[in-house]
């Protein structure tokens, strides 16, 4: 086992009506903690006759990788807990579909609101 990646599809805004609005406070703090480069804004749609007034057109993956190097394997073999290999993962750099979730939100790929629908939440 090499790798381990995990997707799911989030509904694009729609980039003819898109607006700037503030993103929730709570996830304004994690983006400026996860990504101080990137103000912590949103887009949203306000819905015209490209997206058929819904304020979303397409779709965009959220990823995760998981690389399995020797110390992920040697968990895997002892049978850690998930707290266990997503703590290691994370030490090791991998990030979370939430995240990759965050940072379309904040490059006005897709919402905050929508991300949650469909990935939920992440303990920080």
């Amino acid at each position: 086992l090499i790798g381990v990646m995990g997707q799911r599809l989030v509904r694009r805004v729609c980039q003819k009506c898109k607006v700037e609005t503030e993103l929730p406070p709570q996830y304004a703090e994690r983006a400026k903690k996860l990504f101080p480069d990137l103000r912590p804004i949103q887009y949203i749609g306000q819905g015209c006759p490209a997206c058929n007034n819904t304020g979303y057109k397409g779709r965009t993956a959220v990823a995760e990788v998981l690389v399995v190097n020797d110390e992920m394997r040697r968990l895997i073999q002892k049978e850690a807990s998930t707290y266990e290999l997503d703590r290691a993962a994370r030490k090791n750099g991998m990030i979370s579909m939430f995240q990759d979730g965050l940072y379309k939100v904040l490059n006005g790929e897709t919402t905050i609101e929508e991300v949650l629908a469909i990935i939920g939440e992440e303990e920080e």
